[in-house]
């Protein structure tokens, strides 16, 4: 069906009803951005730009998401918010994790530590693919953080860093693991795939040098907590 419009898949995307079953979502997604792009030309440049970046690879429907209200897609939105993604995204840092950390608890489950009590081993994302793979699913809490990030870097000044200190200079105080990080992003350093556990009562922090715990490679951390 989509060879019959390939001469210009954007016309033939934003007017056909394309019946296969196959990869719906991802239909559904590009005739959208179809019928942005054959909209105007901004939408058009823009959606190219962003499209373009080398870690999104055309993947962009989350930064669209955050862009939707209740009449449709807002142009402005959308090139101020995926504008700041492009900035802040690039490189995906300690800095950028500690930012997102105040925006919401975006920790992703990833198994527990035998050696450590059984105590919950979490990630807050190391390789690109482990990036992709939220964003493709769509992980509500992480996808929440970054939406809330973006907003925050609209109305601050200065360069991709001093936008992300900004975030995390005035953020509140959470009394729970975050705290630990957001405070010292550099603590991460001693993380090389950024896995650390918890333990039940979460009062310990554990910064796992590696995904595995063997012979003691993390970092205890005791976690400040609310005592009032």
């Amino acid at each position: 069906e989509l060879s019959a419009g390939c001469a210009n898949i954007y016309d033939f995307l934003s007017i056909q009803k394309i019946k296969s079953g196959f990869a719906s979502r991802q239909l559904e997604e590009e005739i959208l951005k179809a019928n942005l792009i054959q909209s105007s030309e901004e939408w058009k440049s823009q959606i190219f730009m962003v499209e373009d970046d080398n870690f999104l690879k055309g993947e962009i429907n989350f930064l669209l998401d955050f862009a939707k209200s209740d009449v449709g897609f807002d142009y402005q939105n959308f090139k101020k918010l995926s504008n700041n993604f492009l900035l802040l995204f690039s490189p995906k840092d300690d800095l950028l994790r500690a930012a997102l950390l105040t925006q919401n608890d975006y920790k992703i489950w990833d198994g527990r530590s035998s050696t450590l009590d059984w105590a919950n081993r979490y990630s807050l994302l190391s390789a690109d693919s482990e990036w992709k793979e939220v964003i493709r699913n769509k992980h509500v809490k992480f996808i929440a953080a970054v939406n809330k990030l973006l907003i925050s870097a609209i109305s601050i000044g200065g360069d991709r860093d001093d936008k992300l200190k900004n975030i995390i200079e005035t953020c509140p105080t959470y009394w729970d693991y975050r705290d630990c990080i957001i405070k010292c992003p550099k603590e991460l350093s001693k993380s090389n795939n950024k896995r650390f556990c918890l333990n039940t009562e979460g009062t310990s922090l554990y910064l796992l040098e590696k995904t595995k715990v063997v012979k003691g490679n993390y970092v205890k951390i005791e976690i400040a907590l609310r005592t009032s």
